[in-house]
């Protein structure tokens, strides 16, 4: 039991981006979709996640990773845990 359900969120995140998922209250299963193609102009909304610095850093490797126009609320979670991830992103990214 955690004081987020990150599990929850990592499901929405995925379905999301159009990726099937099937989740039980301790477990979640991932079908994989070779074909996933992302519509660069979806617009995915990432927020009321509870400020889980988890969840918005996944979601900036995903919205990375797939593309699209995502946006992402909340990013002052990362203060308490990684307070650099953005600079690094976007050193990375350069």
């Amino acid at each position: 039991q955690k004081e987020s359900p990150r599990l929850i969120w990592a499901e929405k995140i995925l379905n999301k981006i159009g990726v099937k998922t099937l989740s039980t209250q301790s477990s979640i299963k991932i079908f994989g979709n070779p074909d996933l193609n992302l519509d660069i102009n979806k617009k995915i909304v990432i927020k009321n996640y509870l400020k889980d610095h988890r969840v918005f850093m996944t979601s900036v490797i995903a919205g990375l990773t797939f593309g699209g126009n995502w946006k992402i609320y909340d990013k002052d979670s990362i203060k308490t845990s990684f307070p650099n991830f953005l600079k690094i992103i976007d050193k990375l990214k350069n």
